[in-house]
């Protein structure tokens, strides 16, 4: 680039900051409000053309002869063309880097996704076992609800039990005589009760 300017530079008197200056027509901008990279460049490569073209047109204004003409312009030919070739090699410089920094970025992002991809599969195996644990207790829970109904329907019935056989007490106290008459158990069987009449 220092010879592009260095050219430029020599065969005229505008610089490379008053092109940078001239023209605005190219603008972009980027999300953050500077003018993109790209943009720029294409500005400046236009600056370089038209600041080429108007040295060829200045020579054809010249009052010089014919083979003088000619030979001033090839040389300035032969100057954008070396140019060209500098700004070439400066492009395919700045595509290879970018294109690195590209692959840089993409690996990172492909190892981001397999960390986040392994939180996700972690966090669903846990998922599920704490749904097999959840079912496990919700089953339990169940059992034992199932459990507590049959063990309150026995405590219930054997309650009612308890109070047959003290009615059955009472009225061999009091009557003097063994009756299950009335008296209905669930728990007990009449046959393990003796029953017999007090002497």
């Amino acid at each position: 680039m220092d010879s592009i300017s260095a050219s430029l530079s020599d065969s005229t008197d505008m610089d490379v900051s008053t092109l940078v200056k001239q023209d605005q027509n190219y603008k972009a901008i980027n999300s953050t409000g500077e003018l993109c990279g790209e943009t720029e460049g294409l500005r400046i490569l236009d600056e370089f053309r038209k600041l080429y073209e108007s040295r060829i047109k200045k020579i054809d204004g010249e009052s010089r002869g014919e083979f003088d003409r000619v030979s001033a312009k090839l040389q300035i030919m032969s100057d954008w063309i070396k140019d060209l070739g500098d700004q070439n090699t400066m492009l395919v410089q700045t595509v290879q880097d970018l294109e690195q920094a590209a692959c840089s970025r993409v690996k990172l992002l492909e190892e981001k996704l397999k960390k986040s991809s392994q939180i996700v599969e972690d966090n669903l195996i846990g998922s599920n076992h704490s749904e097999e644990a959840l079912n496990i207790l919700s089953n339990r829970v169940d059992k034992l609800q199932k459990d507590e109904k049959f063990l309150v329907r026995k405590i219930e019935c054997l309650q009612s039990d308890i109070r047959g056989l003290l009615e059955l007490i009472r009225r061999a106290c009091c009557q003097n005589i063994w009756s299950l008459e009335g008296i209905t158990f669930f728990e007990i069987q009449p046959k393990d009760i003796p029953l017999q009449s007090l002497e």
